[in-house]
């Protein structure tokens, strides 16, 4: 991934989630590759049930849960101030 070599990336993933579909990081790589290849909501949110389902402690969970925090929060103040301006 870090080479800007997603559609490899994504292939060598595939083959390590088919040896072992258990593997935590795996799946956490394969949420970030799936966001990096703008895939579709849907699909990335599929990855992140699957990841759950094998690790609901794992890091990228926690991240993903505060940005979703921070971005309701920005929301929030957002329509707050654009409801104060009508």
């Amino acid at each position: 991934m870090h080479l800007h070599r997603l559609p490899e990336a994504e292939a060598t993933l595939h083959q390590a989630l088919e040896l072992d579909p258990e593997h935590a990081q795996a799946r956490a790589n394969q949420v970030v590759l799936a966001c990096l290849m703008a895939r579709k909501r849907a699909e990335v949110e599929g990855l992140v049930v699957g990841l759950r389902g094998v690790d609901g402690q794992h890091p990228l969970l926690d991240g993903l849960a505060d940005m979703e925090k921070r971005f309701e929060q920005a929301a929030k103040r957002y329509q707050a101030r654009v409801a104060a301006t009508a």
